[in-house]
């Protein structure tokens, strides 16, 4: 009889919101479908510290499946292992409820230590330097808890354990993309792409989207066709998923803004 080792790791994926039991079988299915032509069972999955998923895989390719997930998604962190420079991903938190910049949850563990992008980064990376509140800058870029984002860790202060970073250049490429092709987009989170779509079919838009995009595991983006306004899709399609947040990414007021004069501002962030 051949008897298998066990392997157990945790992945940088958030199940956050309600009827998580749902979510990790969403979750299972997924890695199902990335560790195809592998001889490899998942024979677990549990939600620990800080509502991240440890996985428990059992098979003959338990190394090479392990380090497959984690390069794709990869795990938390220790924060003394944390390093000045690297770039990780994150999930923007308390959105809205601080003025002096945005707060992302990275994967930073012992002890769990979110990372701030403080205010004169974002106003330096999204709004050419303006002074503008972190509030203003949120409803511009339609932030919304758990809207996924990628940064660059610049500063770890080991004595208050603070981090503090700015958005990658990666990431600044991806919304220079959304803005670029003048398409509106619906930010979708604490939610599945399966049901997402099942919302958008159900609020008769189908033929008002081009694609949705899955973003992360419950983070997702519906991209309309052109000249589809998305706060009126978000109307729409809101009412059956009331448990998700929406939000809206338009092209149309960010490059307003980009070209406006300053005494234009309160004006063009209405």
């Amino acid at each position: 009889m051949v008897i298998f080792h066990l392997e157990r790791f945790t992945l940088l994926i958030p199940i956050y919101g309600s009827h998580k039991g749902d979510k990790l079988k969403a979750l299972k299915n997924l890695l199902f479908e990335e560790l195809k032509g592998l001889n490899v069972e998942i024979s677990n999955i549990d939600i620990i510290r800080y509502g991240y998923p440890e996985i428990t895989l059992e098979g003959m390719d338990l190394e090479a499946a392990r380090n497959y997930l984690c390069w794709l998604y990869e795990s938390p962190r220790s924060f003394y292992d944390l390093k000045e420079g690297e770039v990780r991903k994150g999930w923007l938190k308390s959105v809205g409820k601080v003025g002096f910049g945005l707060f992302v949850d990275t994967g930073v563990v012992d002890p769990y230590t979110e990372t701030l992008i403080p205010l004169f980064k974002v106003r330096e990376q999204l709004v050419n330097g303006e002074k503008v509140s972190t509030k203003n800058i949120v409803n511009l870029y339609g932030f919304i808890d758990y809207f996924p984002l990628q940064l660059k860790i610049l500063k770890i202060d080991q004595g208050v354990k603070q981090i503090e970073a700015e958005l990658s250049e990666g990431q600044i490429n991806l919304f220079k993309k959304w803005i670029q092709d003048r398409l509106d987009r619906i930010v979708v989170t604490d939610i599945t792409r399966q049901r997402v779509r099942k919302a958008v079919i159900k609020s008769g838009h189908l033929k008002d989207i081009v694609a949705i995009e899955r973003l992360g595991l419950l983070e997702n983006v519906v991209v309309c066709k052109y000249g589809t306004n998305a706060p009126g899709l978000i109307k729409d399609i809101g009412p059956f998923i009331r448990e998700a947040k929406l939000s809206a990414f338009r092209p149309k007021k960010i490059r307003a803004f980009k070209k406006k004069n300053k005494g234009e501002i309160k004006i063009l962030l209405q």
